[in-house]
């Protein structure tokens, strides 16, 4: 009974621009992006940064979209390639946040690459991003190499870099 609720659930999702694509794969896991900002047109343009990221960063694969929201079928099934993960995939559950000051309600040094906004305080106007990477809450089962640890702020990116 609860898996025939499944395909229903996805489509919902797929209705509100959300999506569980990926979700186990080696793959970007997620984008997630603050809730809080107190300038409308910073909140907007933050807002399509982690949308372009996410778009980007989504596996290429139509058996997704053929299984679960009905779009046209694959009849001649072959290997498919994506031009941005090809054979080298990411490690596994790979996350990226962004955290607009002063919240960091999207825990931004837990994720693998966080981007915190800076935003100019008289114009409210986005500038860049600081960038943080190497966050991790969590080992490899049974490789001692791995290890929990918090991302480390690396640089800042102009907000008109590509």
């Amino acid at each position: 009974m609860i898996k025939s609720k499944i395909k229903p659930t996805i489509q919902f999702f797929d209705i509100h621009q959300l999506d569980s694509i990926a979700t186990c794969g080696d793959v970007n896991r997620n984008v997630v992006c603050s809730t809080y900002i107190d300038s409308k047109y910073s909140r907007e343009e933050i807002l399509n940064y982690a949308t372009k990221i996410s778009n980007m960063l989504l596996p290429k694969t139509k058996y997704y979209y053929e299984i679960w929201l009905d779009r046209n079928k694959i009849y001649e099934k072959k290997e498919e390639k994506d031009p941005l993960y090809k054979e080298t995939y990411l490690p596994s559950k790979f996350k990226i946040s962004i955290a607009i000051p002063p919240n960091n309600d999207v825990d931004v040094f837990a994720n693998d690459i966080g981007l915190i906004a800076i935003i100019d305080n008289k114009s409210k106007i986005l500038k860049g991003f600081n960038i943080s990477v190497g966050g991790g809450l969590s080992t490899t089962h049974g490789n001692y190499k791995t290890y929990s640890r918090l991302g480390t702020v690396i640089g800042f990116s102009d907000s008109e870099d590509p």
